[in-house]
């Protein structure tokens, strides 16, 4: 079970090394096998004499950060073991000192260990851990914290922007705000803006199949107000869209119907989508937000914060944290992406945003479609600041 959830969490438990696997087996009851996470067996269990030379062996041959002991100790006048638990904790916690390795004890019935051993355990120099995902979540981000600690040293990063007042925010429409996003190098579809005696013409020119969207300064939410038709395949389909679609953003809302259409080539599939927003924070800055984008925005939850400046090895790591990552990764076989080459796009338009600012205050970028090697701003909300 702990081997399940640190693989999600991004944890390693070492390999055995082979010059120590014989010494190991030696001490072990036939029926254990030698690995990591070594289960010792009930045969020895309780027995600190037994059990400590298997600690003390095992911490030596592999090369770890830390040690942990899974114990469920009993309730509280259900039997007498309590004792053996102690003789393996303490056996533990001395073949830990010794090696000069931090060491936990895991409790996955955590409301079991009660005060007394708590403090047992403390004092045997063994952090009492309550929960398998509250133990391993500990390691993980203390982990995190001195491999942060260490980069933050060996490279000191920029001081962070001040937060800065927000004025009055206007909404770019989205065409508008793409040819901002072309013009400091971020990739968007083709496309072109027409009324909508022009678009069967326009679609024809960039090529099927196309995607058509309504633009208008009340429309920052398009798929709700039936604004967005997508995979359009032929002139007649594009026709029946702008039909359907002036009739229902009138339904939606009157005031919101424009006679202008952003007519768009349709981006092949991507390996995963994301949601990018770009913002100024009142109290902490300038700070980019990544994470699972699309549909999955609100489903999945999977979201990380960069306060601003950020390098690209920063963004790298962040994309790493997201479970999108999988996808990005080669996910059961499929094509890796260039994480590299992907946090140095995104970071490029992290330091647009951030030399513009004044003037473009909001960017949001959902879905933003991932490739190999590049990235592509499939749909694109921006704010600029309007001066008093």
């Amino acid at each position: 079970m702990l081997a399940d959830y640190a693989e999600k969490i991004g944890l390693v438990f070492p390999p055995v090394g082979p010059a120590y696997e014989a010494a190991l087996t030696a001490l072990l009851p036939d029926i254990a096998t030698v690995s990591n996470p070594l289960d010792y067996t009930t045969p020895i269990w309780g027995h600190g004499e037994q059990t400590y030379p298997v600690f003390a062996q095992a911490i030596a041959a592999v090369d770890a950060d830390v040690a942990v002991l899974v114990q469920d100790y009993p309730a509280e006048g259900l039997d007498a073991s309590k004792g053996y638990y102690q003789q393996d904790a303490a056996a533990f916690g001395r073949a830990a000192k010794e090696h000069g390795l931090p060491a936990a004890i895991c409790a996955t019935l955590p409301e079991n260990m009660d005060v007394e051993t708590r403090r047992f355990l403390i004092a045997e120099g063994l952090a009492p851990m309550q929960g398998i995902h509250e133990t391993l979540n500990a390691f993980g981000q203390a982990a995190n914290w001195a491999q942060n600690r260490a980069r933050i040293a060996e490279s000191w990063p920029p001081p962070l922007l001040p937060a800065g007042q927000v004025g009055t925010l206007e909404m770019l429409t989205e065409d508008n705000g793409k040819d901002w996003l072309a013009s400091q190098g971020v990739a968007v579809p083709k496309g072109k803006v027409g009324t909508a005696e022009r678009l069967a013409d326009i679609a024809s020119e960039i090529g099927f199949p196309v995607a058509l969207k309504m633009m208008g300064p009340l429309l920052a939410h398009k798929t709700e107000a039936g604004a967005v038709a997508l995979n359009l395949s032929d002139a007649r389909a594009v026709t029946a869209a702008t039909t359907q679609m002036q009739a229902d953003v009138r339904c939606y809302n009157p005031e919101a119907v424009t006679d202008q259409f952003l007519v768009e080539a349709m981006s092949p599939p991507p390996m995963a989508e994301l949601i990018v927003t770009l913002r100024s924070d009142a109290q902490f800055g300038a700070a980019l937000v990544l994470g699972s984008g699309g549909i999955l925005v609100e489903l999945v939850g999977d979201a990380v914060t960069l306060l601003l400046p950020s390098t690209a090895e920063d963004i790298e790591k962040a994309l790493q944290s997201l479970r999108v990552a999988r996808l990005l990764e080669g996910f059961r076989g499929r094509p890796k992406a260039d994480m590299p080459e992907i946090a140095v796009q995104i970071h490029a338009l992290c330091q647009a945003y951030l030399q513009e600012r004044t003037t473009i205050a909001e960017i949001e970028i959902n879905p933003l479609f991932v490739y190999s090697d590049h990235i592509c701003a499939v749909d694109a909300l921006l704010h600029r600041t309007v001066e008093s």
